[in-house]
């Protein structure tokens, strides 16, 4: 919105608004899921951000206005509670990648973060961020109630999470700069686009277990200064 006071003053004002797509479209849901991934939601999403905004102070197209933030997520089911505890644990002790850092949760109580943060990977490299939590445990937490009633033992919910500045880079590669052409893009490109920062963040190559590696130490020939350096780092 811009503010013009006089012949040469100008003025440059912004409004950021938080919006719930599926709120807006969906409005007596009790879920804030995600956005229904085809394209009729983009269709919908057009109509209801005119219809709310149509009586306002504020630009109704809702092209006239730039995304902050868009998440894309997916969820892996698994039956085996042991075995889906245990993939938590191995994702949250796996080593963070170059060029990213890892970040955490954070509450006034230091007791709820840690908790929390046994169930929660967050790694950022600039505007882009790749978040994996345990999402039972988000549920049981927040008594989050969603449309289906069984559950398997283990819900793993992965996000990729875009900036501005991301969503700048992807508007310029694709010669855009229409919020509705940007966010069907990003559904159809959703699968490859989590998949690829997932291979990134988690390459495909093997591992050993804390025995064989301390076994591997110990049967080397290098020096045992060495060698007590590394048993440190498989610690």
């Amino acid at each position: 919105m811009e503010y013009t006071s006089g012949k040469k003053e100008s003025r440059h004002y912004y409004v950021r608004m938080v919006i719930n797509p599926r709120k807006l479209i969906y409005p007596q849901s009790g879920y804030l899921g995600i956005l229904p991934p085809d394209e009729t939601s983009i269709e919908l999403l057009e109509k209801a951000f005119y219809s709310v905004l149509r009586k306002s102070p504020f630009e109704r197209e809702i092209d006239r206005y730039h995304l902050t933030r868009v998440d894309l997520c997916t969820n892996i089911r698994c039956d085996n509670k042991k075995v889906f505890r245990e993939l938590v644990r191995l994702l949250r002790k796996t080593a963070t990648p170059k060029k990213y850092e890892r970040r955490f949760y954070q509450h006034k109580d230091r007791k709820k973060s840690n908790q929390y943060n046994k169930h929660y990977i967050r790694i950022a490299c600039g505007s882009q961020e790749l978040v994996i939590y345990d999402k039972t445990y988000q549920m049981d937490e927040n008594d989050l109630v969603v449309d289906y009633e069984s559950l398997p033992s283990g819900v793993l919910r992965i996000e990729v999470h875009y900036g501005r500045d991301k969503l700048r880079s992807i508007e310029k590669k694709h010669n855009t700069d229409s919020v509705l052409d940007l966010l069907w893009l990003l559904i159809q490109e959703s699968k490859p686009r989590i998949c690829k920062l997932v291979e990134q963040c988690y390459p495909d190559c093997e591992y050993r277990s804390y025995t064989a590696c301390l076994d591997a130490i110990e049967h080397s020939r290098f020096p045992e200064q060495t060698q007590s350096n590394m048993r440190t780092l498989v610690t």
